[in-house]
């Protein structure tokens, strides 16, 4: 019994818990012979491939999907200056790991409404697709020919959002003269079922991306009193209160006993705060939650922010100190931020913050159960 105890502990010791989803497969078919990343040649071309082709040969695996959250950040119609690339999406990601990728998805038979929906709004946080929404259908589009190819997905991962070689935008497409790592392009089968991309919605649905509360300066009216809105932007970050050094979900874990600071910072932005709130009444609440990984989330404390006074561009910052309890593997902090006076604020929907999610490092207890197994 003890020795089975001891393996159960020395398992959660190494356990992982990301806060973001694994970069998948975009399509559900075989890739297609000599045909995946940086294989010369491809389909005769007496280049190297830039990224990895998959066979539409079976009719029933075509769905083309988003390997993972993203922003549709172009759209390329067949045709339209598509360099033989045809109907194709460009996402934009960011990963785990701070960094930014574009996966594109080319030779399109169709791209789905919603795709387009998404692109439309763009730049709306709440318009990014998940990882998996379908995206179209596979197909042979190329220099404005429905058939140009045989039926197949060209999907490329890069550095850059563009349709051809971010080094080279306009010189190449699909194929390199030399390795395509020297032209922007990465290599998916590093990032498929290997790294993470951050998901841009809580599992409540909410907004995982900074918050953005728009208030009126139309007080002490209310919303639409009149003039243009002002940004009030929430940063949410776990921090070593020893260092000042931040704690990455999915790169860092905590120790129980361990002392963080559950830091919040918000913002003005596009105008002054002094002309939009009032003095001493316009409070910010700012409401800290924590979730030991099992019942619900559990409200810490709650604090309150007069940001009346901040000039545009000007911050103001409050911490908790939270100590990280025994007996858990996994722990999760999230922050809600409301307006006081409910009447001022203009986006009651958006009021939370990304779920920060991070494993529990028991590794100190290994010396100790070596010393119970002996």
């Amino acid at each position: 019994m003890l020795r089975f105890l001891c393996i159960a502990i020395l398992a959660l010791s190494s356990f992982q818990v990301v806060a973001a989803d694994v970069f998948i497969p975009p399509a559900t078919s075989n890739i297609s012979s000599g045909c995946n990343y940086g294989n010369k040649p491809c389909a005769s071309q007496n280049s190297y491939h830039d990224g990895i082709d998959f066979s539409g040969a079976d009719s029933t695996k075509r769905d083309v999907r988003a390997t993972n959250h993203g922003r549709v950040h172009k759209i390329v119609k067949n045709g339209d200056g598509d360099h033989g690339m045809g109907n194709t999406v460009i996402l934009e990601h960011f990963t785990t790991e701070g960094q930014r990728v574009c996966s594109s998805y080319s030779h399109l038979k169709s791209i789905d409404d919603e795709v387009y929906e998404k692109y439309k709004k763009r730049n709306t946080p709440q318009e990014w697709l998940t990882v998996g929404t379908r995206i179209g259908e596979m197909g042979g589009t190329g220099y404005g020919q429905e058939h140009y190819w045989g039926t197949h997905l060209h999907f490329e991962m890069k550095t850059d959002c563009t349709l051809g070689a971010p080094t080279s935008p306009s010189s190449y497409w699909g194929y390199t003269p030399n390795h395509p790592s020297g032209y922007g392009y990465l290599d998916p089968n590093a990032y498929i079922g290997s790294k993470y991309a951050d998901n841009p919605y809580n599992s409540d649905g909410s907004t995982t991306l900074i918050y953005q509360a728009l208030m009126s300066e139309g007080y002490p009216y209310g919303i639409g009193g009149g003039g243009s809105p002002f940004n009030l932007k929430l940063d949410f970050d776990i921090m070593d209160p020893a260092t000042g050094v931040e704690w990455v979900a999915g790169q860092h874990a905590l120790k129980p006993g361990q002392i963080v600071n559950l830091k919040v910072q918000v913002k003005a932005e596009n105008d002054n705060t002094t002309a939009h709130m009032r003095p001493g009444r316009d409070r910010i609440e700012v409401d800290y939650y924590v979730w030991t990984g099992s019942g619900g989330w559990t409200f810490l404390s709650r604090q309150y922010i007069q940001a009346t006074n901040l000039p545009s561009g000007g911050t103001h910052t409050e911490t908790v100190q939270y100590t990280i309890p025994d007996g858990i593997s996994t722990l999760s902090f999230k922050v809600k931020i409301d307006a006081e006076d409910e009447a001022y604020e203009a986006n009651e929907g958006d009021n939370w913050s990304r779920v920060e999610t991070f494993s529990i490092d028991l590794s100190w207890l290994i010396p100790i159960l070596n010393l119970l197994l002996d």
